[in-house]
């Protein structure tokens, strides 16, 4: 994990670190046109054991994932069967949201989410 300013850093140890040194973090802020400056202070980053990006981000997609595969299911008798005699993706999404589905997010639905509870689903 790097952070800038008074967050830490978390090395491949597990183990926090109050600072990072400074011409790391210039490096890696300073834009260059081929990138080799900042794939170097990167590598320089993975020498010293600082891991860059969320640790829990596979946990995080895998949980989402679920969550949206979960909300597919509920809606994809409806889906599906209007799909089955033949409707669009948006005459299928109007009639959803004449019923009063929403979304996950509890918007309105699109075709495009349409298809991917059908895709889900399937």
């Amino acid at each position: 994990m790097l952070a800038l300013g008074n967050q830490t850093l978390m090395d491949r140890t597990g183990e926090h670190r109050d600072a990072v040194p400074g011409d790391l973090v210039a490096e890696v802020l300073t834009g260059d046109a081929d990138g080799t400056r900042t794939k170097a202070a990167l590598a320089e980053c993975n020498a010293i054991g600082i891991r860059l990006g969320n640790p829990r981000l596979a946990e995080i997609n895998r949980t989402r994932k679920q969550q949206a595969r979960q909300f597919a299911n509920q809606h994809s008798n409806l889906s599906q069967s209007l799909r089955n005699k033949c409707r669009t993706l948006r005459e299928i999404c109007d009639v959803l949201n004449v019923a009063g589905m929403k979304t996950a997010q509890g918007s309105m639905f699109h075709p495009v989410q349409v298809h991917r509870i059908l895709r889900r689903s399937n």
